[in-house]
């Protein structure tokens, strides 16, 4: 008998078995459904140039908005493309501010101010997606097609991108400056070697090494983000690491050292708003890490301050703010559980609070859970 009507037979005879009067029929248990899979064809990412959408794309709107607006970016249709191109040329001013200096990203426009002073590398970033010269046999420079058609680095390069191309790096250098010198994100190669020739190309993840050994000081606890934001933050892995060692365990007396490496970093900050130089206690006289020394020189004082004799505690760096007559107040200041410290930090690093302490946000409203004030043990576990 052929073995397929045999498998039926067989199956006849079971349910027939668990079928008969004499037997309980089993508790029928209904799996959860998987979720359709999406419409083949339908456009979910572009897997365009990395780093455009996370950059300047609804950089600072809530995480919900944020996210929509992404989804509708990958999603567009190549003809609405341009529909996008204000948004991304809003956010350029972070960038051109990075290096501590203002007009001389790649493309601007020096006699406009403003976001139209960005108009070009809109245009040109809107059209999100990679160029490839197929005449070309040499493949060794990422954005090659793009920089050699705007005149920016000519070049015979093929373009495209390849598993060892430092796309961030080329990507903030050409943000930043005129191409003048180099803008990295401190990571100088990966944990594992990448192969242009050896499948899969993309090598397996390598494990952090063990912690440190528990010991001495390796933290001042001074005020949230200070180290994260202004020590040597473009740096490479290995001399950011050992700076910021460095920082965090020099002792008091010699802390005004770091007041020019922070000065340094501050006008990333000054642009985040799209405007550069009106970040408070700039010295517009002054141009570049010059402009930032009143600044700078407050902020090496890491640590927080509290004024005790106030019972009002509802506002993060509230002293330093009324020391430096920024914000005048009666709080006490410190830092509580419920301080939302990195909004406040982002506000004070960015403006001239014009748009008042904590309106600059990271778009974390909240935390996961609420803290307390008054019971122990203040901080809830996650």
């Amino acid at each position: 008998m052929n073995r397929r009507w045999l498998l039926v037979v067989a199956l006849s005879v079971l349910v027939g078995c668990n079928n008969s009067s004499n037997s309980t029929s089993p508790a029928v248990v209904t799996a959860p459904a998987n979720p359709p899979a999406p419409a083949l064809g339908a456009a979910i990412d572009r897997v365009g140039r990395p780093a455009i959408l996370t950059a300047l794309f609804s950089t600072f709107e809530e995480p919900t908005t944020r996210g929509v607006n992404r989804d509708a970016y990958n999603a567009a249709p190549r003809s609405d493309w341009k529909l996008f191109t204000n948004d991304i040329r809003s956010n350029l001013a972070l960038y051109d501010g990075l290096d501590a200096q203002c007009g001389n990203q790649i493309l601007a426009d020096l006699s406009l101010v403003g976001p139209d002073r960005y108009n070009t590398l809109a245009s040109v970033l809107t059209d999100d997606r990679i160029y490839v010269n197929t005449a070309s046999n040499s493949c060794s420079q990422y954005l090659g097609v793009e920089l050699d058609a705007t005149n920016l680095a000519p070049n015979e390069e093929c373009g495209g991108r390849t598993p060892t191309h430092d796309v961030i790096d080329v990507s903030y250098t050409a943000l930043v400056n005129d191409l003048s010198f180099l803008v990295t994100d401190g990571v100088s190669s990966d944990n594992v070697g990448q192969s242009l020739e050896i499948f899969p190309f993309l090598a397996t993840f390598v494990p952090s090494p063990e912690p440190p050994t528990l010991g001495g000081q390796v933290d001042r606890v001074g005020r949230a983000a200070i180290t994260t934001a202004l020590i040597s933050p473009f740096d490479s892995t290995t001399a950011r690491d050992n700076n910021r060692d460095t920082y965090n365990r020099t002792p008091k007396d010699d802390w005004a050292q770091f007041s020019s490496q922070i000065g340094e970093s501050l006008a990333a900050y000054d642009g985040l708003d799209g405007m550069c130089g009106n970040q408070i206690l700039v010295q517009q006289a002054e141009t570049g890490a010059a402009r930032y020394a009143t600044f700078s020189s407050v902020l090496a004082d890491d640590r927080l301050y509290l004024a005790s004799s106030q019972g009002d505690c509802s506002q993060y760096l509230a002293v330093e703010l009324q020391v430096t007559n920024l914000l005048p107040n009666t709080d006490c200041g410190g830092r509580t559980p419920v301080y939302d410290t990195i909004d406040t930090s982002y506000t004070v690093l960015i403006n001239d609070l014009s748009v008042g302490v904590a309106k600059a946000t990271d778009g974390v409203p909240t935390d996961d859970v609420v803290s307390s004030t008054a019971i122990f043990p203040y901080l809830q576990p996650k």
